[in-house]
């Protein structure tokens, strides 16, 4: 077969809602912590760890404050 083609290992997704739940259990018992602090505590970041800051924040679960990299999420 062709040689030097990536071969490509599929992983188990994970759901957004198993996302939102390790954000939420990472601040348990945390005051407001950056958005690089969670990446650490939880495992993933970029694109995947914003969309579920951005969904508990508009569920109401999260409170952010501050702006750009300055931003820092607690628990509601």
């Amino acid at each position: 077969m062709g040689e030097g083609k990536a071969v490509r290992v599929a992983r188990p997704r994970t759901s957004i809602k198993d996302k939102t739940g390790a954000v939420l259990a990472a601040l348990a018992g945390r005051d407001f912590t950056t958005a690089n602090e969670l990446a650490n505590l939880v495992g993933f970041d970029g694109a995947i760890l914003h969309g579920a800051l951005l969904t508990l924040v508009s569920e109401g679960k999260l409170v952010r404050e501050g702006k750009a990299r300055g931003t820092k999420y607690r628990l509601a």
